[in-house]
């Protein structure tokens, strides 16, 4: 579920979320072909921004 994979990356309500594996997100339809191709990687890399911070947030993905 999405809220899950969000509490597993330390996402956090306000979050903006700005890349995923390195492609910029741009549109709905765009970011979730974007998810779909990062989903199938060993790793998901979320870059996204806190506040005035930038952040990176990964999570090694296991596919059974």
């Amino acid at each position: 579920a999405p809220a899950a994979l969000a509490r597993r990356l330390g996402i956090e309500p306000g979050d903006l979320i700005q890349r995923v594996n390195g492609q910029r997100l741009l549109t709905p339809a765009q970011s979730l072909q974007v998810f779909k191709k990062a989903w199938r990687q060993p790793e998901l890399a979320i870059e996204l921004q806190r506040d005035e911070q930038a952040l990176v947030r990964t999570l090694k993905l296991t596919h059974q």
